[in-house]
């Protein structure tokens, strides 16, 4: 609950800030703060209070002192730090001096959080191929050996660790190493049991597309984001017909030349395009085949093979 007085949030921050400033306790401190959901207060005041340029200069110093702390950074870019100070810059782009200290805050954020993401999401990748009745199996099977005391805390189901790898590729859109590992998660959620029936509640498509759209250059990022867009298009026509609205055919015919090289990209770049032709009435179909991209590239394929099939033929007399 927000107080309604200005002087006691101030007093508030004045508290924690006094608790974070000393490097000898800062471990100690930030690791209760993290754990008592303090990043989520911090943000309900730079919400409600997002007009005050004092109390976000507060609240950014109390971030601040916190930076080199992982714990800390993940809960915020888990929470929607990144979302928060955009907000800030674009109210507050008079302030000098806060956008001074917010610049500060988000470059040091992004550093240490690309770094931990690639931990975080590879650990998440690890649990993310099992179904979440596997994954309570185990968790049964590790009460039974262990020896602590029981928690009643449920493991995380498929769809949790899904949407927490899909929010750091959002948040590292522009790191490829982030989006390597988190392609990869996506692969195994899409070999999940569960994802059929769950993905429709996650940004699972508009990532994986915007990861072709931004990087379709990367042959990591194309191969890997079309084996996960080719598992998930074969569930239903209408995941096959929503990539096809993020317009993934078109991004496929752009790249597809420049893998020339490498053929097992384009072998992958043409299962995902078989995935989304398999629908015969669905609307990834149509899309396709109203697009003059698409066609020209297939008649360009039949040409190839006219071309091949002469050569052998030739060397056969």
């Amino acid at each position: 609950m927000i107080p309604d007085e200005r002087e006691t949030i101030f007093d508030y921050f004045e508290m924690l800030d006094s608790k974070l400033i000393s490097k000898e306790t800062l471990v100690k401190n930030s690791t209760i703060f993290k754990e008592q959901g303090g990043v989520e207060v911090i943000f309900k005041f730079m919400k409600a209070m997002l007009a005050d340029d004092v109390c976000i200069s507060l609240c950014v110093q109390i971030f601040d002192r916190c930076k080199t702390k992982v714990n800390v950074v993940m809960d915020f870019i888990q929470f929607g730090g990144l979302d928060i100070l955009e907000r800030v810059m674009k109210d507050h782009e008079k302030n000098k001096i806060l956008m001074s200290e917010v610049n500060k805050l988000l470059k040091s954020v992004l550093l240490i959080g690309a770094r931990a993401a690639v931990s975080e999401i590879s650990q998440e990748s690890e649990l993310i191929v099992m179904c979440q009745a596997c994954q309570e199996a185990l968790e049964r099977k590790r009460r039974l050996k262990s020896t602590a005391p029981v928690s009643d805390t449920k493991p995380p189901t498929p769809l949790d660790r899904i949407r927490r790898v899909l929010t750091f590729m959002r948040n590292y859109h522009d790191k490829v190493e982030v989006l390597e590992v988190g392609l990869d998660a996506c692969i195994s959620f899409a070999g999940n049991t569960d994802s059929k029936a769950c993905i429709g509640d996650t940004p699972f498509i508009e990532a994986v597309s915007k990861a072709i759209r931004d990087h379709g250059q990367h042959e990591a990022i194309m191969w890997r984001a079309c084996v996960a867009l080719s598992t998930v298009a074969s569930f239903s026509q209408d995941i096959a017909g929503a990539i096809a609205r993020e317009n993934v055919h078109e991004l496929l015919c752009e790249h597809f030349a420049s893998f020339a090289e490498n053929p097992y990209v384009q072998m992958n770049m043409l299962w995902l395009f078989d995935a989304l032709l398999r629908w015969q009435l669905g609307p990834s179909r149509r899309r396709i085949w109203q697009s003059q991209r698409c066609i020209d590239l297939f008649m360009a394929f039949t040409a190839k093979r006219e071309k091949l099939l002469s050569k052998a033929m030739l060397a056969d007399k």
